[in-house]
């Protein structure tokens, strides 16, 4: 049998599956829970405004400045983690680009673009 896992950031041994480490860091990592919600939820807030602005026949600039909201709150949110958790190296907007998941977000951003460019 393999070895109990582990949490990558103080450490402490884990029980198996994803519900005890989800506990695990919604106790003692509270600052990265809020920072992992943000991360799943921002792409679903963002569809809801793309489809918000396709139904109602908003501006063009609804869906950029949404889209530039959530990727600032993103970056400010995770480089606060990062910060906060004593790691001594600050992560470059590169590397929290890379390392957030907003692949989602950048699909929706292009259907947004395309629908915009669309409308004439």
């Amino acid at each position: 049998m393999s070895a109990l896992p582990a949490c990558t950031l103080c450490g402490d041994r884990l029980e198996a599956g994803a519900g005890p480490r989800v506990r695990h860091l919604r106790a003692e990592h509270p600052s990265t829970f809020r920072a992992l919600i943000l991360r799943l939820v921002t792409p679903w807030l963002y569809l809801v405004v793309v489809l918000s602005f396709l139904a109602f026949s908003l501006p063009a600039w609804v869906p950029i400045v949404a889209l530039v909201a959530a990727l600032a709150g993103g970056f400010a949110l995770r480089r606060r983690v990062a910060m906060g958790s004593g790691d001594a190296s600050r992560p470059s907007p590169g590397q929290l680009l890379r390392a957030g998941g907003y692949g989602a977000i950048a699909l929706f951003a292009l259907l947004s673009v395309v629908v915009a460019l669309s409308r004439g």
